[in-house]
């Protein structure tokens, strides 16, 4: 047995609070398992379709995450930087991103847009904490406040989704008409007789959008019209499919004589 020299201190190991290294990786693992769960939920109940820039980000995360179990603080840096370049490229399109974030009517947008930019700016906080070997107690509290802050976007989404209602366009007779601005589909829901032609009309400026649905897609352009024809009662979802967040309805219902689909 080794005898300890007079005059040092044994560290405290008698306490349950994790060392300083292991709340920091404990930080970055939930930052890459939220981001994770948030590409999968866009892609699985938002844009129902497999989204690739999405998919790639996820893996992107996950090999890290599972990485992190065995050398923990390299993966974790490694969380770090994919969070700062995520944000990165938050700001780089911000025009399709400030639309969301000032929309809390549309809630699942507006929560999965807050998320996805709260969650990389805690990884971030957690990047500079690994490299500075700070206090485990920040990266404590950068994880509550990040979940507290996330918890109460959803409420904010919920409220103002709630306020707003479910509105729907109801177009009884003539041309029907949605609009592609500001990243969304305006109206969003439409409600037209069976036989209806529907035309979508670009106006988003520079920005390249397509139409796509089970039956019928449209080009990916920047401007342009895009016609169908809703021959079928029934109601269509329809999104862009590389903006997960744009997504639509037309619901065709019986009254009308009804021609076969078709598109222009």
């Amino acid at each position: 047995m080794t005898a300890r020299p007079i005059g040092t201190r044994q560290p405290d190991t008698t306490g349950d609070t994790p060392p300083v290294g292991d709340r920091w990786v404990t930080l970055q693992r939930s930052v890459a398992t939220a981001m994770i769960a948030a590409f999968g939920f866009i892609m699985a109940f938002v844009a129902r379709a497999f989204v690739p820039p999405l998919a790639v980000a996820g893996v992107l995360f996950a090999v890290p995450l599972a990485l992190s179990g065995w050398r923990r603080r390299g993966p974790a840096i490694a969380i770090g930087v994919l969070a700062a370049i995520w944000l990165l490229f938050q700001v780089a399109n911000a025009a399709m991103v400030v639309p969301d974030l000032a929309d809390p009517a549309d809630t699942a947008a507006f929560i999965l847009t807050f998320a996805v930019i709260a969650v990389p700016v805690a990884g971030v906080v957690g990047l500079v904490g690994l490299l500075r070997r700070a206090s485990g107690s920040v990266a404590t509290r950068t994880l509550q406040t990040a979940g507290a802050a996330i918890v109460l976007a959803a409420g904010v989404g919920v409220v103002g989704g709630a306020i707003a209602g479910d509105a729907v366009a109801v177009v009884s007779d003539g041309p029907a008409t949605v609009t592609l601005r500001d990243l969304e589909f305006q109206p969003a829901d439409l409600q037209v007789p069976a036989g209806t032609s529907v035309t979508w009309e670009w106006a988003d400026g520079e920005i390249e959008h397509d139409v796509v649905a089970d039956g019928f897609a449209s080009d990916l352009k920047a401007e342009g019209t895009f016609s169908h024809t809703f021959g079928t009662p029934g109601t269509y979802a329809y999104r862009c499919s590389i903006h997960p967040t744009m997504t639509g309805t037309v619901t065709a219902v019986a009254g009308d004589p009804a021609g076969p689909d078709s598109d222009s």
